[in-house]
């Protein structure tokens, strides 16, 4: 058995060093899935689900987003799919909302499950070795990353640890620690799923409020702003709960737009 017991962090190659290296046929990242998931729970418990690159490198530790830990940690999380880059902001995915707010149980291993596979290499080393048991070495493991996924030999050793890690992180090597066996049975994926999609479907239920229906204050709730019926949409079904976090949010959001759309007097002078 494999010893993967250490997770420490790589250091990053230098610029030098980068334009010097193959590159591999699939995609990994530098850093394992616990360090993707810090990622997304900063963006998601401190900066409201968004941040500019100076911002998240400064929640992060690092001096400044020239950082190259820092550019790889960002990048790390957006292969496991936890959130978006644009331009000069990272803004946290569904994915990495619904895994920073999960509590443990069956949904939150169907999502980190879902996260290690959204790496490119770490997906196709799970296919290959859905239905058989690891190489029992380390060197054999390394040999099949540099044959069979093109894997450059000096960049091997590194991505064999994350894609280790993170597969014992997400669950990959809980019931045998020679395979990578999916942490949710197939029975309950499907449940897990159905249930999931049977929520989404509700959404938004609560009261339904008809489009022709008049308001206490006599204003007709079909001539109300579309950008208003929208914000009403995301809120929780009826026996579903938000965080304080995802409710300061919303009505941080709602105050905005309202004062957008409908400026005082003292505003339109």
């Amino acid at each position: 058995m494999i010893d993967i017991t250490k997770h420490e962090e790589e250091p990053q190659p230098s610029a030098t060093e980068e334009k010097r290296r193959e590159v591999s046929r699939f995609s990994y990242p530098y850093y394992h899935l616990e360090t993707a998931l810090q990622v997304a729970r900063i963006l998601y418990n401190q900066a409201g689900g968004k941040a500019s690159f100076a911002q998240l490198a400064s929640y992060l530790g690092h001096k400044d987003e020239s950082s190259g830990a820092f550019i790889a940690k960002a990048f790390g999380a957006k292969l496991f799919g936890l959130v978006h880059i644009q331009t000069q902001n990272v803004s946290i995915t569904p994915l990495g909302e619904r895994l920073a707010s999960l509590q443990p149980g069956s949904q939150r291993d169907l999502r980190l499950a879902e996260a290690f596979l959204n790496v490119p290499l770490f997906r196709e080393v799970y296919k290959r070795f859905q239905n058989s048991t690891l190489p029992s070495t380390r060197e054999g493991l390394l040999n099949i990353l540099q044959s069979t996924f093109g894997v450059p030999s000096k960049r091997a050793p590194v991505a064999l640890k994350m894609l280790l890690a993170s597969a014992e992180q997400a669950g990959f090597k809980r019931a045998d620690p020679n395979r990578l066996i999916h942490p949710v049975p197939a029975g309950l994926m499907e449940k897990e799923v159905s249930l999931e999609a049977k929520a989404e479907e509700r959404e938004p239920t609560g009261v339904p409020i008809p489009l022709t229906q008049t308001s206490q204050t006599g204003i007709t709730l079909s001539k109300v702003h579309p950008a208003i019926s929208g914000f009403l949409q995301e809120l929780p079904s009826e026996g579903q709960y938000w965080t304080e976090n995802q409710m300061q949010r919303w009505l941080d959001a709602f105050n905005a737009m309202i004062k957008a759309l409908y400026p005082t007097e003292e505003k339109l002078k």
